[in-house]
């Protein structure tokens, strides 16, 4: 087979007419040969980027069904061939496809996997495989391939789910992964022991193991199902699992159990709008992955590359209203805005923001009765889902970059989500987690109105020539008509969202856990905030900010280190905050006070360095501008720190025995105190 060295200039379409993604396009052409020719194409050089299979050939092969499989083909002659109603009802049960196409050269046709991975070639001479149920993919045609049972009690909740295939006769079998497969060659005597849902490929004896006590343990408490190999054999395993994806990911904009299940029979990617919400997926996962981002840190391939897969989102979403913005587009748009603001790309982040609130305004999308009246359930779910999700982004970065509020929850006509991820038995409502992503939203509708009434007080231009006045607008006690409701609400929560327990083996428990670590972030966000709206003296709100780092410090490291940056951010605005009090230059009775907060802060930034290793620099900057200002107050005095390695607050701020109070700080130096701690990350 020759091969054209350079990817193909002009567009390429499927079977259906319909355009193929970017990303598939760089498919060198090849020439038919009067001999079969098969090859497995990998694309830059990446072994884990993209893999596609190229073949041409005389010889009929069979081809596993969906179209997102076959990504062009020309000159071929194919028969589509609908399957017996019996066949038919197994594969459907297997989680496979009803139909398979088989082709006949001379001709060329590419086949990719559902997923950007890997492609691998097994060679099969009268033995026996075992191939998992996604796997295949290709087949020649004197290989002999049925579905097979693992049987209920060995794998009906691992990955690889009840059926696999099992092949044998003799030709060529191209198998499948999702992340690059890795080939791991038995020796005599030796013992293997892999996750069941990282297999690929098998011809050796194997025994299913748990860690739990029995399939109820594996289904509740998300236990491992292993299988142990044993030689003489060959074991194809991939590096990456959907199961993991959908974890590392966390993409409440998406109802899980409808995804997985759409995922497992060969439904998604079924479309440009699918395929740019998988990208999107994949390329907040790989960031997270690389960037430590995830409640636990695993070995990183050094190919794993975030951009590979945002760039292929960003290139298939449409960027304008010629083509309607359907709600799997939307969702795409709302997973880059994720990864933008985590990646700390401001400027990627507004563009998509601006994208989103454009097909807001065009759909309607803010107003449940504009909303087509044929959608299902889940689809109500995930559009109230993804419009709240998308709310309390705005809000968050209206907070830390300062720009206006565009989608107000007063004209917001949409209900709360209310259906769970997976279905719940009233034995498991306590690993329900919904309800406390709703607080989470309220507390965000709270920080909206306090942010309005933030900015009014503070509204420096001239409005004498204006006839209406908005004063009205902020003749309310914040206290009592916002803090008030919320004070009572949480109060009223299970005790699952008021402590945040360690890390367990059970992803719907931390989950729980993650809500509550938001929840006490945000809230005592929301109360700091709620102090520029009274007369709060400078003392009481330096004893609040330390009350709120106090509350961040008990919250499980895992979990600040799943929230990213979204947790510096906020920190970093409760600093902002505590600046606003500061109108005048400080005396050093009340700089004490606020050198006690700065010093707990970068106590609190310094221990999170294990998992956030931006706060590490955060906490050095912070430090270095209280030692600075210690020598300003006394420049023969060398600054001494407490050496703790927990924050040492103790509910009393420090009297002023060394600080004579009659000397005062500049407010021009008390105005470079460093609260921009993402600033290196562009986000602030």
């Amino acid at each position: 087979m020759a091969y054209n060295p350079g990817p193909y200039q002009s567009q390429q379409y499927g079977h259906d007419g319909k355009s193929i993604p970017s990303a598939w396009r760089r498919i060198s052409s090849a020439t038919i040969s009067e001999r079969p020719n098969i090859a497995v194409r990998r694309l830059d050089n990446q072994r884990r980027r993209y893999s596609i299979l190229l073949c041409a050939q005389r010889c009929k092969y069979s081809a596993q069904r969906p179209p997102s499989a076959r990504r062009h083909d020309s000159d071929v002659a194919h028969s589509y061939t609908q399957g017996k109603v019996k066949l038919s009802f197994t594969k459907m049960l297997a989680g496979g496809h009803m139909a398979e196409s088989t082709y006949s050269g001379p001709g060329e046709v590419s086949l990719a996997p559902r997923l950007l991975g890997d492609v691998v070639s097994i060679t099969i001479n009268g033995e026996g495989w075992m191939l998992g149920k996604d796997a295949f993919l290709a087949c020649t045609g004197g290989v002999s391939k049925q579905h097979q049972t693992q049987g209920l009690g060995n794998t009906f909740f691992s990955g690889e789910r009840l059926f696999v295939y099992h092949v044998g006769g003799r030709g060529t079998v191209w198998a499948t992964s999702y992340g690059g497969i890795m080939t791991k060659e038995l020796q005599p005597n030796e013992q293997h022991i892999v996750d069941n849902g990282h297999l690929v490929a098998w011809n050796c004896k194997y025994s299913v193991e748990r860690a739990g006590k029995g399939a109820l343990s594996s289904m509740t408490t998300g236990e491992l199902v292993g299988c142990r190999f044993t030689s003489p054999g060959r074991i194809h395993i991939q590096t990456r699992n959907l199961d993991e994806l959908a974890d590392w990911v966390r993409a409440i904009t998406i109802h899980e159990q409808s995804f997985m299940q759409q995922w497992y029979t060969g439904q998604i990617p079924c479309g440009r709008d699918s395929h740019a919400r998988l990208m999107a997926m994949c390329a907040l996962s790989a960031y997270r992955i690389t960037s430590g981002a995830v409640f636990s840190p695993s070995n990183v391939s050094t190919d794993l590359n975030p951009n590979v897969y945002l760039d292929e989102a960003i290139a298939t979403i449409p960027k304008d209203f010629g083509e309607s913005l359907d709600l799997e587009y939307l969702q795409a748009i709302s997973i880059v805005c994720l990864t933008a603001r985590e990646y700390g790309n401001a400027s990627l982040l507004q563009q998509f923001l601006g994208l989103y609130h454009g097909a807001l305004a065009e759909q309607g999308f803010y107003d449940e009765r504009r909303w087509p009246s044929d959608i299902t359930i889940i689809e109500r779910e995930e559009r109230r889902r993804l419009y709240w999700h998308m709310y309390r982004l705005e809000i968050h970065t209206s907070l830390v970059l300062g720009h206006a509020v565009r989608c107000p929850e007063l004209q917001s006509a949409v209900a709360y989500p209310v259906l769970p991820d997976r279905d719940l038995t009233e034995s498991l409502e306590d690993l329900e987690w919904l309800s406390g992503w709703n607080f989470i939203t309220d507390i965000y509708r709270g920080i909206e109105h306090l942010i309005a009434y933030f900015k009014n007080r503070r509204m420096t231009i001239n409005q004498e020539n204006r006839c209406l006045s908005t004063a009205f607008l902020i003749d309310y006690d914040p206290q009592e008509k916002i803090l008030g409701p919320l004070d009572l609400a949480y109060s009223n929560l299970p005790l699952r969202f008021k402590k945040a327990q360690r890390m367990s083996r059970d992803v719907r428990l931390n989950r729980c856990g993650f809500q509550t670590a938001n929840i006490i972030a945000t809230y005592q966000l929301l109360r700091m905030l709620s102090f520029t709206a009274n007369d709060t003296t400078f003392d009481e709100a330096c004893r609040t900010a330390l009350e709120l780092i106090e509350e961040i410090s008990a919250i499980p490291l895992e979990y600040m280190r799943a929230m990213g940056l979204a947790m510096l951010q906020e920190l970093s605005g409760l600093g902002h905050i505590l600046s606003s009090f500061i109108k005048k230059e400080l005396a050093k009775s009340d700089y004490q006070h606020l050198r006690t907060v700065m010093v707990c802060m970068s106590e609190l930034l310094e221990n999170l360095a294990t998992c956030l290793p931006a706060a590490a620099e955060a906490g050095k900057r912070l430090r270095a501008y209280v030692e600075e200002i210690d020598c300003y107050l006394d420049p023969a005095q060398q600054p001494e720190f407490p050496a703790h390695d927990t924050l040492s607050y103790d509910g009393e701020i420090p009297d002023d025995q060394a600080f004579d109070p009659e000397i005062f700080i500049p407010l021009e130096l008390l105005q470079r105190i460093p609260w921009d701690w993402a600033e290196q990350l562009q986000i602030i």
